[in-house]
């Protein structure tokens, strides 16, 4: 500790108040103040004398402030100092943003960036490289091709009347009678597997390759188990019969009959029919119109004569192939598009005979025409031949004895379960009845505000409130616990 016996030069002792506070006398501290380098505190002794006071000596000691005089240091309850920063090596840092402080970064290291880093909008057009743009672009396009775009940077589709061009004027793509047929058998086509989602046609038409649960495969199992369906067939409408009907060899010698095979013979080209045909063909040169050339010509070229023999109102010149081809797609763009119901005409009329691949709608459905594994037979008569219809109206013949035999079992044999939760304002006799039993059978608690149901398992299922206000004893509506 060092120890210094000062004097000090010019002392100042005044009595504070003679008035107020007679014999108070004050000593001006004004000299020698400042604590010596390295020491946090230092201690001083002062002998005072005055002329109007006993000489009296007191002790002060200088302490070094920790921080600037005036300030406040704030202390957080983990004990750790709170300061705003005012420099940073020397230099005053930036103003805060979002409560960070503001830097230049030199270098990142590598994945620093993420997509949840880079703010909303932050890459615009200043930021994408052309580089960037040319990788996206060829991307997009498949290979380095420019794409056509508006005065508003928009992509463009083509504007017509054309095959694949929207027109404008009316907002629709043309459609062709092709494109339509095509559209039908796409949709008798389609695999059944993939449209089996639950409520949908698919799924209820059902998949005839992977489950049996279908129209396919009920067809199949009503004579138990045999890919067939019997009956017997008393009548049969007019060309139900087709070719594709008749098997491989299914008219033999014994099914012709005798006028049948003289009607064949009859027929038969004779000498003179074979040279009526072969003048009928003519050759193929020459300026022959009423042979086939000539009507092959006519059917081809728009400048060729009309057989004679055509008839109609055929008239090469707008009718041919030439001429349909010279008229350009406008004659065809120009047509009304086909409309929805006009589409779903198309797919209900279609011919079910070309639509029975295995594992499609339409086999699943079937052909009419062709077998009886079909959704038609299958509503209209049962495995013996019967009308369904017949069935279903058997099965309304029920006595009263048998309906009252039906519900005394129900009664007596039946058995029920529990019912769970909080007892509904709607419910079902059965767990109206359940609810009733549980309160008879089950523990009961109650204390002076609630009553509590249990099951038979001992858990609480639901409680009611009471109360008593010395006159009315209530109990509330059942409510969970």
């Amino acid at each position: 500790m060092v120890v210094q016996r000062l004097r000090s030069t010019t002392p100042t002792i005044n009595e504070t108040d003679s008035t107020n506070m007679p014999g108070v006398y004050e000593l001006l501290l004004d000299e020698d103040m400042t604590i010596g380098s390295g020491n946090d505190s230092e201690e001083m002794a002062f002998h005072i004398t005055h002329a109007g006071m006993a000489p009296v000596t007191r002790t002060i000691e200088l302490y070094r402030p920790k921080i600037t005089a005036g300030e406040t240091l704030t202390v957080e309850s983990d004990g750790m100092g709170h300061a705003d920063l005012k420099e940073w090596l020397g230099v005053a840092p930036s103003a805060l943003i979002s409560n960070r402080v503001d830097t230049h970064v030199g270098a990142m290291a590598g994945s620093v960036v993420t997509a949840a880093a880079i703010d909303t909008d932050a890459i615009t057009s200043a930021e994408l490289a052309t580089s960037a743009v040319n990788e996206i672009r060829d991307a997009v396009t498949g290979g380095a091709y420019a794409l056509d775009t508006d005065a508003n940077g928009r992509v463009r589709v083509v504007d017509g009347t054309g095959a694949g061009e929207i027109d404008t004027a009316s907002g629709r793509v043309q459609v062709t009678e092709a494109q339509i047929d095509q559209i039908v058998d796409e949709v008798w086509d389609e695999d059944a597997t993939g449209h089996q989602t639950q409520g949908t046609f698919g799924q209820a038409i059902g998949d005839p390759a992977a489950d049996t649960d279908t129209i396919y495969g009920m067809l199949t199992d009503l004579e138990d188990g045999t890919t067939t369906v019997e009956a017997n067939v008393a009548s049969m409408d007019a060309g139900s019969v087709t070719a594709a009907a008749v098997a491989t060899d299914a008219i033999d010698a014994d099914a012709l009959a005798a006028d049948a095979v003289t009607e064949i013979q009859s027929g038969l080209a004779t000498s003179a029919n074979q040279t009526t045909i072969l003048n009928r063909i003519g050759a193929f040169t020459g300026s022959g119109v009423n042979t086939i050339l000539g009507f092959f010509q006519a059917v081809a070229r728009s400048d060729a004569t009309t057989p004679s023999d055509m008839g109609g109102d055929y008239d090469d010149a707008t009718d041919s192939l030439e001429a349909i081809r010279d008229r350009g797609d406008a004659a065809w763009t120009s047509a009304t598009p086909p409309t929805a119901a006009a589409i779903a005409d198309a797919v209900w009329d279609e011919d079910a005979t070309g639509h029975q691949t295995t594992g499609t709608f339409g086999a699943a459905i079937g052909d009419p025409a062709a077998n009886t594994e079909t959704i038609y037979d299958a509503v209209v008569t049962d495995a013996t031949g019967i009308n369904v219809a017949t069935d279903i109206n058997n099965l309304n013949d029920i006595s009263t004895a048998q309906v009252n035999a039906e519900v005394l079992d129900v009664l007596d044999t039946d058995t029920f379960g529990e019912p769970t939760g909080v007892p509904p304002a709607s419910a079902s006799i059965t767990d109206k009845l359940g609810y009733v039993y549980m309160g008879l059978r089950n523990k009961i608690t109650v204390t002076s505000t609630k009553k509590t149901f249990f099951d038979d398992s001992d858990n609480a299922e639901w409680e009611k409130d009471l109360s008593d206000d010395g006159s009315t004893y209530t109990e509330t509506e059942a409510n969970a616990i």
